[in-house]
């Protein structure tokens, strides 16, 4: 087994080998996935007490739905959480939060629109049954050779 250089910071700490480096980041590692859990929901929960309230007005405004307007909201919080930009002050980050709300609200809206359908009339339902019986029909009358595609 070859020998791992330990960098001279870590020999001053005492640890001479690789193995107790590893097993002093392994313990550090737990903590520092939850030190960054808290301080997401901690960034969420600030943006959500602050702005939440003209987040969803924003939405709502758009799209006239409730359910709709507090999935953007969640979106909006999510950009913020995933972006993390930097703001130069509170008004920076109110506008910012209410640009994407907008923007997310109106990718909604184009959503909604191109998956909007009517729905289909009984009659013609029918008439597309009575279709089919027909082809099925010809279809049997062909010769067995011809029936399978």
């Amino acid at each position: 087994m070859e020998a791992i250089a330990i960098p001279v910071p870590l020999r001053r700490r005492g640890w001479q080998t690789a193995r107790e480096i590893a097993r002093f980041a392994l313990r550090l590692l737990p903590r520092r996935e939850a030190q960054a859990e808290s301080r997401a929901d901690r960034i969420a929960a600030e943006a959500l007490d602050t702005y939440g309230n003209a987040i969803l007005r924003c939405a709502y405004s758009y799209l006239h739905n409730m359910a709709d307007a507090e999935e953007i909201l969640q979106d909006t919080l999510l950009k913020l959480l995933t972006a993390a930009p930097d703001f130069e002050s509170e008004a920076h980050k109110k506008a910012w939060l209410l640009r994407v709300a907008a923007n997310l609200s109106k990718n909604r809206i184009e959503y909604n629109a191109l998956r909007d359908c009517d729905e289909l009339d009984d009659s013609l339902a029918a008439e597309g049954r009575e279709d089919l019986s027909f082809v099925w029909e010809a279809v049997k009358a062909l010769p067995t050779q011809y029936r399978e595609v």
